[in-house]
């Protein structure tokens, strides 16, 4: 059944699979060769890729959850039923691209940090309902291993309306982190959080393949 599945994918998405599956960038160029090779195969030879496409668009946007954009494409490719889609289709409600970014980008691009985190966090208090500025409050926290701005946001998400299991899966990988941050000073090693991301393994899914009652109370807390 293997070597069968693997004969019929196309050239390119094979060659792009043995560069591997790791990250959201990988992932959504696979899930876009699947879409690309789709429209271009006779419908026989499609028999895998839409599954394949969806998977591994759900796979990037499970690596990126607060994205109202991937939940957007996920519910055009298959806006199907249950947990998970309804989790797309709370985080597609309430996402939405602020209409002049220009000053946030210029800061990015500047790399001044400074600014760039009160750009956020005073965009974060204009819209609070707007899971945008919650999850640029997030990807920074991660990104410059700061705890206190990853509570921030997951403060902010709270209060929001955004879907109680969501925010208990963040707030599980919050908590992971932590602890693997401490097991790792107890070592000797880096505390910084980007070099304990390993630890969220165990969290490589969203709720609906699990559920957030069964996470460990002190996780859930």
């Amino acid at each position: 059944m293997l070597s069968e599945f693997w004969s019929r994918l196309p050239a390119s998405v094979k060659i792009t699979l043995l560069q591997g599956t790791v990250g959201r960038e990988q992932l959504l160029r696979l899930a876009r060769l699947c879409l690309r090779e789709m429209q271009e195969q006779p419908v026989a030879a499609n028999e895998y890729l839409p599954d394949l496409a969806r998977n591994f668009l759900l796979a990037a946007w499970e690596a990126d959850p607060l994205n109202g954009e991937l939940a957007a494409d996920l519910l055009n490719l298959s806006p199907g039923r249950g947990l998970q889609s309804d989790l797309l289709r709370a985080v597609r409600q309430h996402f939405a691209l602020p209409s002049n970014l220009s000053s946030l980008e210029q800061a990015i691009q500047k790399g001044d940090l400074e600014q760039e985190t009160a750009l956020i966090l005073a965009g974060l208090k204009a819209e609070a309902g707007n899971l945008y500025w919650a999850r640029a409050l997030w990807k920074l926290g991660w990104r410059e291993s700061r705890a206190e701005l990853l509570e921030e946001a997951l403060f902010a998400l709270g209060r929001s309306e955004a879907p109680s299991p969501l925010t208990a899966f963040l707030k599980a990988q919050f908590h992971l982190a932590q602890r693997a941050a401490i097991q790792a000073a107890s070592l000797g090693a880096n505390q910084a959080l980007d070099q304990v991301e390993l630890a969220l393994c165990s969290l490589n899914t969203l709720p609906g393949q699990g559920h957030p009652d069964s996470l460990p109370s002190e996780l859930s807390a």
